[in-house]
């Protein structure tokens, strides 16, 4: 949740007082100021204002709060009004309420994060849990409606999300703390944050966690499987693997000279050691990679490169991808395919999770299509029934695994193929047998502090008012 992301600077009609967006700790609201750089609040409160216009003494804006997607209001000499009403299917429906916490850090940093529970929840029992990751890496969580966590909690799971190090509405200092530093203070904020809510809940069963997340959210989400073994679920969306190969692919052109530091050709170690994709030997943790092919932000490429290294190791993999999807698809992509999106992501929780009723996951059965070749001995898919509502690759185990090679493993197997109209595609792998345990994830080397812009360090910085 980022304020002003693509937003307008707005004047008043005459012309004295401009008006703006800006974050504060879990919000976003609208001030203005006037000519002489005095800034006074407009609007305010516990939710996201995600865009507004000014006209004749009247702010028209739009705005979500933990309970609506989002619906027009008007704002007249201090009064305000809703307009709109756009979801009152919702006032049927469980929504969970999000509960606020702080979280301290190992060094005395002190992040917020909030807690969603699922319907009817029971302080006795244990339930599973999901850790979601925003994007940005500024964005930011907060007092406003995520349609993804209320599925996750309509599940059954408790939902976790934080604004770690590098997470807008905490002031310039907080947000910098990632720069240059991707897995490192973020990974520590996580972790500690997650503890804590275990420690302070009781109700969280550790042995049934999942991991998600979009974007950089995405990224961590990779980085995290790469260093521990304590998840049982993760699912990687429009992600990022491989900081080397990614510094020249974004969309945005000085993105990575403004966050990751100078370009690698010169000397790849810094960016390599920061790279999921150097840690997959370590990953035990099944993973779902979803990813629009038209993403310009994440290529496509991020995800295939994480996805080919998985698979070539004999791992727990699919990937999913949307044809014609940009790194929006989950916000503004065509709806069966954001419906679809939701599916494959609720079915790979519940798949290595279970449900709240469920303490074991079963697993799933995969439909196996048998190879069939031609008179030239090309395989053919003749005569096969499609599954009716995935698009799935099968890879069929041609003899008993031996202890062998990865390369051994891949040639054992054969790759089938099923189409189905959903248009979208994945490539899914049984699951292997037991993996030997891998070796403690080492840890990526320390790196050297980026000079932060105030002068004098702080170990909680306070909520800054906008400006």
């Amino acid at each position: 949740m980022r304020a002003g992301h693509g937003t307008r600077l707005v004047w008043s009609p005459e012309g004295d007082r401009l008006y703006f967006q800006s974050s504060g700790p879990g919000v976003a609201s609208v001030y203005s100021c006037d000519l002489e750089g005095n800034v006074r609040p407009e609007i305010g409160g516990q939710r996201r204002i995600y865009d507004f216009d000014v006209a004749s003494g009247v702010i028209a804006f739009c705005a979500s709060d933990t309970t609506s997607p989002g619906e027009l209001h008007m704002f007249t000499q201090g009064a305000e009004a809703r307009v709109t009403d756009l979801n009152p299917w919702l006032h049927e429906r469980y929504v969970a309420q999000p509960e606020r916490h702080s979280f301290t850090a190992p060094d005395g940093w002190v992040v917020e994060g909030w807690l969603l529970r699922p319907d009817h929840f029971d302080a006795s029992r244990r339930y599973p849990l999901v850790l979601e990751v925003h994007g940005g890496p500024h964005g930011q969580y907060g007092w406003a409606f995520f349609h993804e966590l209320q599925v996750l909690a309509g599940m059954g799971y408790m939902v976790l999300y934080i604004n770690p190090r590098g997470s807008d509405g905490y002031g310039e200092f907080f947000r910098r703390q990632v720069v240059r530093d991707w897995g490192g203070k973020d990974f520590v904020d996580l972790m500690t944050s997650l503890d804590q809510a275990i420690e302070t809940t009781g109700s969280i069963d550790v042995s049934r966690m999942g991991i998600g997340g979009g974007s950089y959210g995405g990224y961590m989400t990779n980085w995290v499987i790469g260093q521990t073994n304590r998840f049982s679920a993760a699912v990687a969306m429009r992600s990022i693997s491989n900081l080397v190969s990614e510094y020249a692919q974004h969309d945005i052109v000085l993105w990575g000279a403004l966050e990751l530091g100078p370009p690698p050709w010169p000397d790849q170690d810094e960016l390599w050691k920061r790279s999921p994709i150097r840690y997959v030997q370590n990953v035990q943790t099944p993973l779902l990679l979803c990813c629009g092919e038209m993403d310009l932000r994440c290529a496509i490429s991020q995800s295939e490169e994480m996805f080919g290294a998985l698979r070539f190791l004999g791992k727990t993999v699919e990937m999913v991808r949307f044809p014609e999807e940009s790194h929006d698809l989950s916000r503004n992509g065509r709806p069966d395919r954001r419906v679809e999106r939701l599916e494959r992501i609720a079915g790979w929780y519940e798949r290595f999770l279970g449900t709240a009723s469920v303490e074991k996951a079963a697993e799933v059965e995969t439909q196996v299509l048998p190879v069939q070749h031609d008179e030239e001995g090309a395989e053919t898919r003749e005569g096969v029934t499609a599954p009716t509502t995935v698009l799935e690759a099968v890879r069929k185990p041609e003899a008993p695994a031996a202890e062998s090679t990865p390369t051994a493993a891949l040639e054992t197997q054969e790759m089938v193929a099923a189409v189905v109209p959903s248009e979208v595609e994945a490539d899914v792998r049984p699951e292997a047998a037991e993996p030997a345990a891998a070796e403690e994830p080492p840890a990526p080397e320390p790196v050297a502090e980026v000079a932060p812009l105030d002068s004098e360090p702080v170990a909680e910085p306070a909520a800054e008012p906008a400006a």
